[in-house]
Formats: structure tokens, sequence, C-alpha cells
């Protein structure tokens, strides 16, 4: 479970539990945290070499740092980009009712103090009646907090500045993987502090703020796991990036765009930038020499 906790953090597109309201600006922070991406940012630069406009990826996290961390790179890139390309229309997704356990007839009575000390007695009430995939997210937010989504944040600024809106696949399809993927057992392995998973985030979450994009492809998609759950693996990495590929192929020869996705999405030789390289596009790293 604790692979598949990386994955939740790299390739789904955040949490579902309400987010926190967002300010009128979202631009980056004059004096970004030391070390964040020190590498460079998980970004790309990704054109059609028989001709066409330059267009961008951008590999996100949904936990741990905000987008106001990024690096200048990254909002010059939305600043030349005309689309904004992200993995589904989270403010719809937020606002799904629940199905299936709720989490008050989930919980047992140890699980519900440790939920209680890690987001408080309030919100553990509130989220009483709500489905175990946002308490996951809850839980999520509250072990490693930011103002809201890294994914949300650059949604909204790519708004603010005109730019044309669009989503690889139906926050229906997403809600069902969460669903599934992300129930009782997930959130108590979450819940359990001398477990393993939240070291693994926490490496996750270092390595992202070191821009290592081989770190977290050893960690979310490591041959062992994958081997052991390949049906997992396969809904929620292969198989949609094979689908959101071929749509992300006809847009960007059309115009230039951004594209946020999951990290976990861009790495290995089944990743979207291989994928594109392979159908005839040029994926160059976005470098902190970069001009």
């Amino acid at each position: 479970w604790s692979a598949l906790v990386a994955a939740m953090a790299s390739a789904c597109g955040g949490s579902r539990g309400p987010a926190a309201t967002a300010s009128d600006g979202l631009e980056p922070s004059a004096e970004p945290r030391r070390g964040v991406q020190k590498n460079g940012p998980l970004l790309w630069r990704v054109q059609p070499q028989d001709g066409g406009p330059a267009s961008f990826v951008l590999g996100t996290i949904h936990i741990g740092v905000s987008a106001s961390e990024l690096s200048p790179a990254v909002w010059q890139a939305i600043d030349r980009s005309q689309v904004f390309i992200m993995e589904t229309d989270l403010a719809a997704a937020s606002d799904a009712g629940a199905q299936g356990p709720v989490l008050a007839d989930a919980l047992e009575p140890d699980a519900w103090n440790q939920l209680e000390r890690l987001v408080g007695v309030e919100r553990a009430r509130v989220l009483a009646g709500e489905g175990l995939d946002v308490a996951y997210g809850a839980v999520l937010q509250a072990l490693y907090p930011t103002h809201q989504s890294m994914d949300l944040e650059l949604s909204r600024s790519a708004q603010l500045r005109g730019l044309q809106s669009r989503h690889l696949e139906d926050w229906r399809q997403q809600l069902a993987l969460g669903r599934k993927y992300f129930g009782l057992e997930a959130l108590m392995e979450l819940l359990n502090p001398r477990g393993p998973v939240r070291g693994e985030l926490e490496e996750l979450i270092s390595a992202y703020r070191r821009g290592d994009i081989a770190a977290i492809e050893a960690m979310a998609l490591a041959p062992e796991d994958i081997a052991a759950a390949p049906q997992r693996f396969e809904e929620l990495f292969f198989a949609r990036n094979r689908r959101w590929v071929k749509l992300i192929t006809t847009w960007l020869r059309d115009r230039p765009c951004f594209i946020a996705v999951g990290a976990g999405h861009l790495a290995g030789k089944r990743g979207l930038l291989n994928l594109l390289s392979e159908r005839g596009f040029a994926v160059q790293r976005v470098t902190p020499e970069s001009p």
C-alpha cells in the first residue's frame, strides 16, 4: 500500500475534500522556499518535429508543495500558452456527493481518535458523513498542508490569464478510481503514525522539491510493485496515459498548450513523455539554464 500512496500523490488530480478559498492573485512567491526544484522544475518543452507550436508539460504533485513555490520558468511557460490542459475538472469533482461507505460507519474508535488528532474534532465531525476517498484527501491535507492543490492553483491562474481550459478525462472517471483504490485499508495505513506510508510520502515530496523525476519513478512505478498489482497500475497509470496521449497529440498540433498532470504520468517507457516522443514530438526538459 505504501507504493499505492505514492501513486495517489502523483497520479490523481488531488483530493476531493473541500478546497480552501483561493486568493484573487495566484502568482509565484517573490522568494520561493529554498531548495524547491533546485534541479529545475519537472517541466518539458514539446514540439512537433515536423513543425508546429511549442508547448509545455509539467509534472505536478498533489500534496505538500504549493504552485506558488514553482520556478518562474513554469509561469513563463503558462504565459506563452493559449490552452491549459489538466487531468480533470477538480471543481466539479469537489461537488460530488458521497457514495458507498461513509466515514462514521467505517472507522473503529482507535482510528477515529487518530483522525481527530490529525484534523481536529470539528473537522472530523464534518467528515463523518463523507466517503472514504474524501477522508483520505483530508488526512493528506492535514499531514502535508497547502493552500489548495497545485493543480487547482495552476488552473485558476491559467483562467486569470485567459487561457482556454481542457480536460483529459471526465471527473467521474477519476472519482471512480479514487473510490476503488483508496478505501478503508489505504486510509488506515495513512492514519498509522508508525507505518511506512508517511515516510514514503515525505520522500516523494523531497524528490519533487529536488526536481528528481528518476526518484519519483522509482517510488511510484517500482517494477516489483507493478508485478504484484498489474491491474492497479494499468488503471491508475498506463491505460490513462494511452488515452490521454491521443488527445494531447491532437491539441499540441493546434495551438501552444500548457499541460499539468501528476508527475507519475510522465515517467518511464509507458509515460507521457516517451509516448509523445514515439509519436513524433521533440521533448526537452527545461533546465535552470534554459532561457
